[in-house]
């Protein structure tokens, strides 16, 4: 199977493409959404399970069809009498944009491009799924299965090569949730993909020994998609990772992530192994890894990805694990940027922290000013005049005196009962060789 290497960079639509959607509820039709692909593409039809419910779209193309009825052998029947040169298959709400296809120089009769779709799963992690569903009308019965369309024999048959260039399908659910696998398996040519659906849930209640062996099974077929294939491999780790075999799961991510450096799952099951077995050092190479990779496209199937945030709290934890406090500061940097929290004070705070003990002035500076700023000179709280002269006593330590002499001649004169600004002025006096206004200060106490 070969997979067509691009540079980055836009280009035009694909040449005269249709979009066909399949709809099994009246809510998924939005004419906001059907007009703008009337605009940017050649044709547009839909296969729904009830009858038509729009103006946008004439009775020649909304095709009824009954919800018994496979979608292979339909989706079959509308390639075969597209009057376009590709067609891509849409389901429920789902959506595409222009900007999100695959230019057209990079898709042919010989070269298609994956489908890709993601959706947020409860936890919170986002989930991806590729599909063949975007193909040339020049193939002859591309797909096979029942529910799950599948074009891996077509491929692999009439040595067809995948660009690495998918279609980015935009939609809140992901069309495998609705898969059935004992309905996909009743059929002779089902999807290599319902093995991974059956294994998925198997993780997921539980049976991880099972899982495993089904990945395996599903990894000696000759015949697998690349992006599926990853995603056996990776789940087949996760499985060893669940039973504690550690050291399985290791070798066989690390051979994932050198195969394919484009994924998350290798990199979050490392990270997950090594910190279960407390090995800090490894564990952050695994997540910085990780976030490397985090902006890119993934190139594996049902791969999972934990949000921006929380993989920079990861990295920023980890590395203080490690004492490793400019990279600490770094990712808690990015972290505040991401999260936007300027207001959590004790993120600042130790942000404040880590900028004083590697000696970051400018950065000392700016988050001491988040913090205190808006409570100098009169506003401070007992607990938070303690935290100011804690954090000031830090700037002295560095021999940044200018600043704290500031910062309390504006408090003392603020508060001047308050002894201990007083003292402290009179130390950073000297420490700025202010020796003069040191001894009046000191005189006027006598």
């Amino acid at each position: 199977m070969k997979v067509l290497r691009r540079e980055p960079g836009g280009g035009s639509l694909p040449a005269r493409t249709e979009i066909v959607l399949t709809s099994f509820n009246e809510s998924d039709i939005n004419e906001e959404k059907i007009a703008r692909w009337k605009r940017y593409f050649d044709h547009v039809r839909v296969a729904a399970v009830y009858p038509r419910n729009t103006e946008l779209v004439d009775d020649e193309s909304w095709i009824h069809f009954d919800e018994i009825q496979a979608l292979a052998p339909l989706w079959n029947q509308f390639v075969s009498t597209s009057q376009s040169e590709f067609v891509l298959f849409l389901m429920g709400l789902e959506d595409v944009l222009p900007d999100n296809m695959p230019p057209g120089h990079s898709v042919t009769d010989l070269v298609w491009a994956p489908v890709l779709t993601s959706a947020n799963t409860k936890n919170g992690t986002l989930r991806q799924f590729y599909q063949m569903r975007f193909v040339p009308v020049s193939a002859i019965d591309p797909f096979e299965g029942k529910n799950l369309p599948d074009c891996t024999s077509y491929i692999f048959e009439n040595e067809i090569s995948l660009s690495e260039s998918p279609a980015v399908i935009e939609s809140g659910e992901l069309f495998i949730e609705r898969v059935k696998p004992e309905e996909e398996l009743s059929v002779k040519s089902a999807s290599p993909q319902v093995y991974l659906i059956q294994a998925e849930q198997l993780m997921e209640t539980g049976k991880y020994v099972q899982a495993g062996a089904l990945y395996k099974k599903l990894l000696r077929r000759e015949h697998l998609l690349p992006f599926d294939r990853l995603a056996a491999v990776n789940g087949l780790a996760a499985s060893y990772a669940e039973q504690f075999r550690w050291e399985k799961a290791a070798v066989i991510t690390q051979q994932s992530a050198d195969a394919e450096p484009f994924q998350r799952m290798p990199y979050l099951i490392q990270y997950k192994v090594h910190e279960l077995n407390k090995r800090w050092k490894e564990a952050f190479s695994a997540m910085q890894n990780y976030y490397l990779h985090i902006n890119q496209v993934s190139r594996a199937n049902f791969d999972r990805t934990v949000g921006k945030e929380e993989a920079l709290r990861i990295l920023g934890r980890l590395a203080l694990k490690l004492s490793d406090n400019k990279n600490a500061l770094r990712y808690l940097d990015l972290l505040r940027k991401e999260a936007g929290v300027d207001d959590d004070r004790e993120l600042i705070g130790k942000l404040l922290n880590l900028s004083i003990e590697t000696s970051n002035y400018e950065k000392s500076l700016f988050y001491f000013g988040l913090l205190y700023n808006e409570w100098v000179p009169d506003k401070l709280s007992a607990e938070m005049s303690m935290e100011l002269n804690s954090h000031l006593a830090m700037f002295m330590e560095q021999g940044w005196y200018e600043y704290p002499c500031e910062l309390y001649r504006e408090l003392y004169r603020s508060d001047r009962s308050n002894q201990e600004y007083r003292r402290r002025l009179i130390v950073s006096l000297t420490k700025t060789n202010q020796l003069e206004n040191a001894r009046r200060l000191i005189a006027e106490a006598v």
